[in-house]
């Protein structure tokens, strides 16, 4: 089975319109960049948007989805 993004980062800041993935996230310090520490989103894998407020405290954030 083959997957594609359905990629709309500079219309609407949507990248994929498909259920069953799981999206994560993590925050860190500047200094730290991507680090191990992945959190899942609840209930990430029955929705295929979320809204995400931007805090601009938080020095990198990250996002990835993956398909269990």
């Amino acid at each position: 089975m083959a997957y594609t993004w359905d990629n709309k980062l500079d219309v609407d800041g949507s990248i994929t319109d498909h259920t069953g993935w799981t999206l994560q996230v993590q925050t860190n310090s500047l200094s730290t960049g991507v680090s191990t520490n992945w959190v899942n989103v609840p209930d990430s894998e029955t929705i295929n948007q979320v809204a995400w407020p931007i805090d601009t405290a938080n020095g990198s954030v990250f996002f990835r989805l993956i398909l269990p």
